[in-house]
């Protein structure tokens, strides 16, 4: 059975601030992190995380905006993980308009280049690309560059 935990808040929630996007899903045996908020939600994460003694996930960072990569970057950082991989764009697929978006751009080289550091897969991820991890089975949908 396929399970989705949403740790953390949002402002729909709360009427507090938004620390943007983070989802845990799994099957018992994988553990898949799709983004990690930001801030306080982060703490949230990672609490959740080091709760359920997950410490392998797989790690997806969607888009390269700063409420969806800092947690993932908190988790690749810290001793107590070990990720299994981390998906996101090729950072080379992506061009930088204007400096808001360069900025992101390489913050997402600085984690892709840490994961490396630490000897965690990176696997960038295209349009109809195929996940299969045991029971969790998805397809990426990317509509923008």
């Amino acid at each position: 059975m396929i399970r989705i935990h949403i740790p953390g808040f949002c402002d729909s929630d709360f009427g507090g601030p938004r620390w943007g996007d983070a989802q845990i899903i799994d099957d018992g045996v994988n553990f898949e992190v799709i983004d990690g908020y930001c801030g306080a939600g982060t703490t949230h994460l990672i609490k959740a995380l080091k709760d359920r003694s997950i410490k392998s996930p797989y790690l997806y960072i969607t888009h390269a905006h700063y409420d969806h990569r800092y947690g993932v970057r908190q988790i690749i950082n810290d001793s107590y993980f070990k990720p299994k991989a981390l998906y996101c764009q090729d950072p080379s697929t992506i061009t930088a308009y204007n400096s808001d978006i360069k900025s992101d751009l390489d913050a997402l080289k600085t984690i892709i280049r840490e994961a490396k550091e630490r000897k965690i897969p990176v696997h960038y991820l295209g349009d109809g690309d195929k996940i299969v991890h045991g029971e969790i089975k998805f397809t990426v949908y990317r509509d923008f560059p």
